[in-house]
């Protein structure tokens, strides 16, 4: 009878904690443990869609999964994306979390995506847009922060827990404390602190949350740093220790994210008690993301996490017309020209009339970020073998004008501005060795030669360790006549880049004409290892060659030459 008491027991137990972990939306009451609900949508059905914040989410369950001290809680994260985020999931995991978090149990709340505050009411209330929340009327199919604040609050208080909340939208700012003032009001709501509970917003009230292409391949600009910065990177913020605080995190954030944002305004809110550990380093994941995230020095176009058209209601018909001019020229590239009906101009006027600076910050980026595409492309082109432009589409002039334009566009504080100061010298020196190319007069060749040698000399002091930027240097050099200084900068090319085939061919030219003709056949040699259809390097080997008087040898490169391209065109 005991025993069959005993294997009752020990049955309902079973039973108990089965239904405790398997309560239809995958939370645990195992105490304690970690729990999430993970929310990311890029994909909305009735305004406009994100490119990252998606990833973003998928990037932050990842580092869960990483750094949970319970392997076995993955079942306790709980993630919506796109068009599974409809509110009434959202609003019924809230409600799971409240019934099965139990006291000294990690709860992380996460969203990415766009938010919003509505202007039917003089308060003003905040929300986070839910795939399906129809256009501009937000009370019905969304999240309104005042309750997800109620959540929060409860998990802290009544249940007890350890709560993070973290937000990755456009007036995040607005979840932080209870004042009925305007914007500031949803913005305040999710930032008031009743207990120990942390609470990482992405921005303040009245700024937008910025996402785009260049950090992570792809991610919301304040999760990319945030998910790095817990990985370790924050470690350093404060006296190194394997451990991350939330200070710790607080210096990080504030000092990388507003300068990859400039010139838009993105400053974000970090709340709770600042000497709190919210993290350990994982020194092989962040050896690892050291290696994966090469450092970008390009700046890409970027969107909020939040409507541009939020701004235009403060806009005057006249503005409106010049706004949608903006886009209209910067959507057909027309960037700088034609006169008084391209993007710059329009941008001009916006700024003139002290349009919203949110809004014109974000214009303003994006337009540099558009003058620099079609001269990266080329320069990205650079050091591929494979691809050859056509002389007629390198236009160094006019990418010197974008560039420079773009780099007074987001001005001297930014820190893509000296990256973007070497291209600029470096297209205006490549287009003043074009001129030198261009006249047989030896007066403007000399001219123009110092000129370009004064130009990329800025442009190495810029980024000393772009490989052709060296070389060309030493090809302007081997025009003045200049041959050992001319070696001496292909060398360092080499040095940089021992596979950039140009550097070693143009180093034979070098050669040649120091009459080195044996060190000049070795250079051409090692071009053609590189890049075996590499025409030139095959004609200078064979005049090399002849000059030796070495005319067997030379017929059996010309024949070798002829197989390489005939190979390459399937001939």
């Amino acid at each position: 009878m005991k025993r069959s008491a005993f294997l009752l027991a020990v049955l309902m137990m079973f039973l108990f904690n089965v239904r405790a972990q398997n309560n239809g939306m995958g939370f645990a009451s195992v105490q304690p443990h970690t729990h999430a609900l993970i929310i990311g949508i890029s994909d909305y059905r009735n305004i406009e869609d994100l490119e990252f914040a998606d990833d973003d989410a998928i990037a932050f369950r990842e580092y869960l999964l990483h750094t949970m001290p319970s392997k076995g809680d993955s079942s306790n994260i709980k993630m919506f994306l796109n068009e599974e985020a409809i509110s009434s999931s959202i609003y019924a995991a809230l409600e799971n979390l409240v019934a099965f978090v139990q006291e000294k149990d990690r709860v992380y709340i996460y969203f990415s995506g766009h938010g919003d505050s509505e202007n039917a009411t003089i308060f003003k209330s905040g929300f986070l847009l839910t795939h399906e929340t129809p256009k501009h009327s937000y009370y019905t199919n969304s999240i309104n922060v005042d309750i997800l604040n109620n959540f929060i609050n409860t998990l802290s208080i009544h249940n007890k827990a350890d709560v993070f909340f973290i937000g990755d939208a456009c007036h995040s700012g607005n979840l932080n404390s209870t004042a009925n003032n305007n914007a500031i009001v949803t913005a305040k709501v999710l930032s008031q602190n009743v207990a120990d509970e942390v609470r990482l917003l992405s921005c303040q009230p009245d700024e937008i949350s910025i996402e785009g292409k260049q950090w992570g391949n792809g991610r919301g600009l304040f999760s990319y740093h945030l998910i790095n910065g817990l990985y370790g990177k924050a470690d350093g913020m404060g006296v190194p220790d394997g451990k991350i605080s939330l200070n710790e995190i607080n210096v990080y954030l504030s000092t990388n994210v507003p300068k990859d944002a400039h010139p838009v305004s993105q400053f974000p809110g970090i709340y709770g008690p600042m000497n709190k550990q919210i993290g350990w380093v994982n020194e092989e994941l962040l050896a690892k993301l050291e290696n994966d995230q090469a450092i970008s020095k390009t700046m890409t176009a970027v969107k909020g996490k939040g409507y541009e058209d939020m701004f235009l209601k403060d806009l005057t018909d006249e503005q409106k017309k010049i706004y949608e001019a903006y886009h209209k020229s910067l959507s057909k590239g027309q960037l700088r020209t034609p006169e008084n009906n391209n993007a710059a101009y329009f941008l001009d006027q916006l700024l003139d009339q002290h349009v919203n600076e949110n809004l014109t910050s974000l214009l303003t980026r994006n337009l540099a970020a558009m003058l620099q595409e079609e001269s990266q492309r080329y320069i990205n082109d650079l050091t591929d073998i494979e691809k050859r432009w056509k002389q007629a589409d390198i236009k160094y002039a006019a990418w010197s004008d974008d560039l420079k334009l773009s780099a007074e566009l987001i001005g001297e504080d930014h820190p893509y501005y000296s990256t973007l100061m070497s291209k600029y010298h470096f297209m205006s020196a490549a287009n003043a060795y074009r001129n030198i190319l261009g006249t047989t007069n030896t007066g403007l060749q000399r001219k123009y030669g110092i000129e370009c040698v004064k130009l990329i000399n800025e442009a190495i002091s810029e980024d000393s360790l772009v490989v052709f930027y060296h070389t060309l240097k030493g090809m302007v050099l081997n025009k003045m006549g200049h041959n050992e200084a001319a070696i001496k900068a292909y060398n360092t090319s080499i040095e940089i880049n021992p596979d950039y085939p140009y550097s070693y061919y143009n180093k034979g030219e070098s050669l040649m004409q120091l009459g080195q003709y044996d060190e000049a056949i070795t250079q051409f040699d090692q071009t053609i290892a590189i890049d075996k259809v590499y025409t030139n390097a095959y004609m200078s080997k064979i005049k090399a060659l002849k000059k030796l008087g070495k005319t067997q040898e030379s017929i059996e490169v010309y024949e070798d030459m002829m197989k390489a391209v005939k190979s390459v065109k399937g001939i």
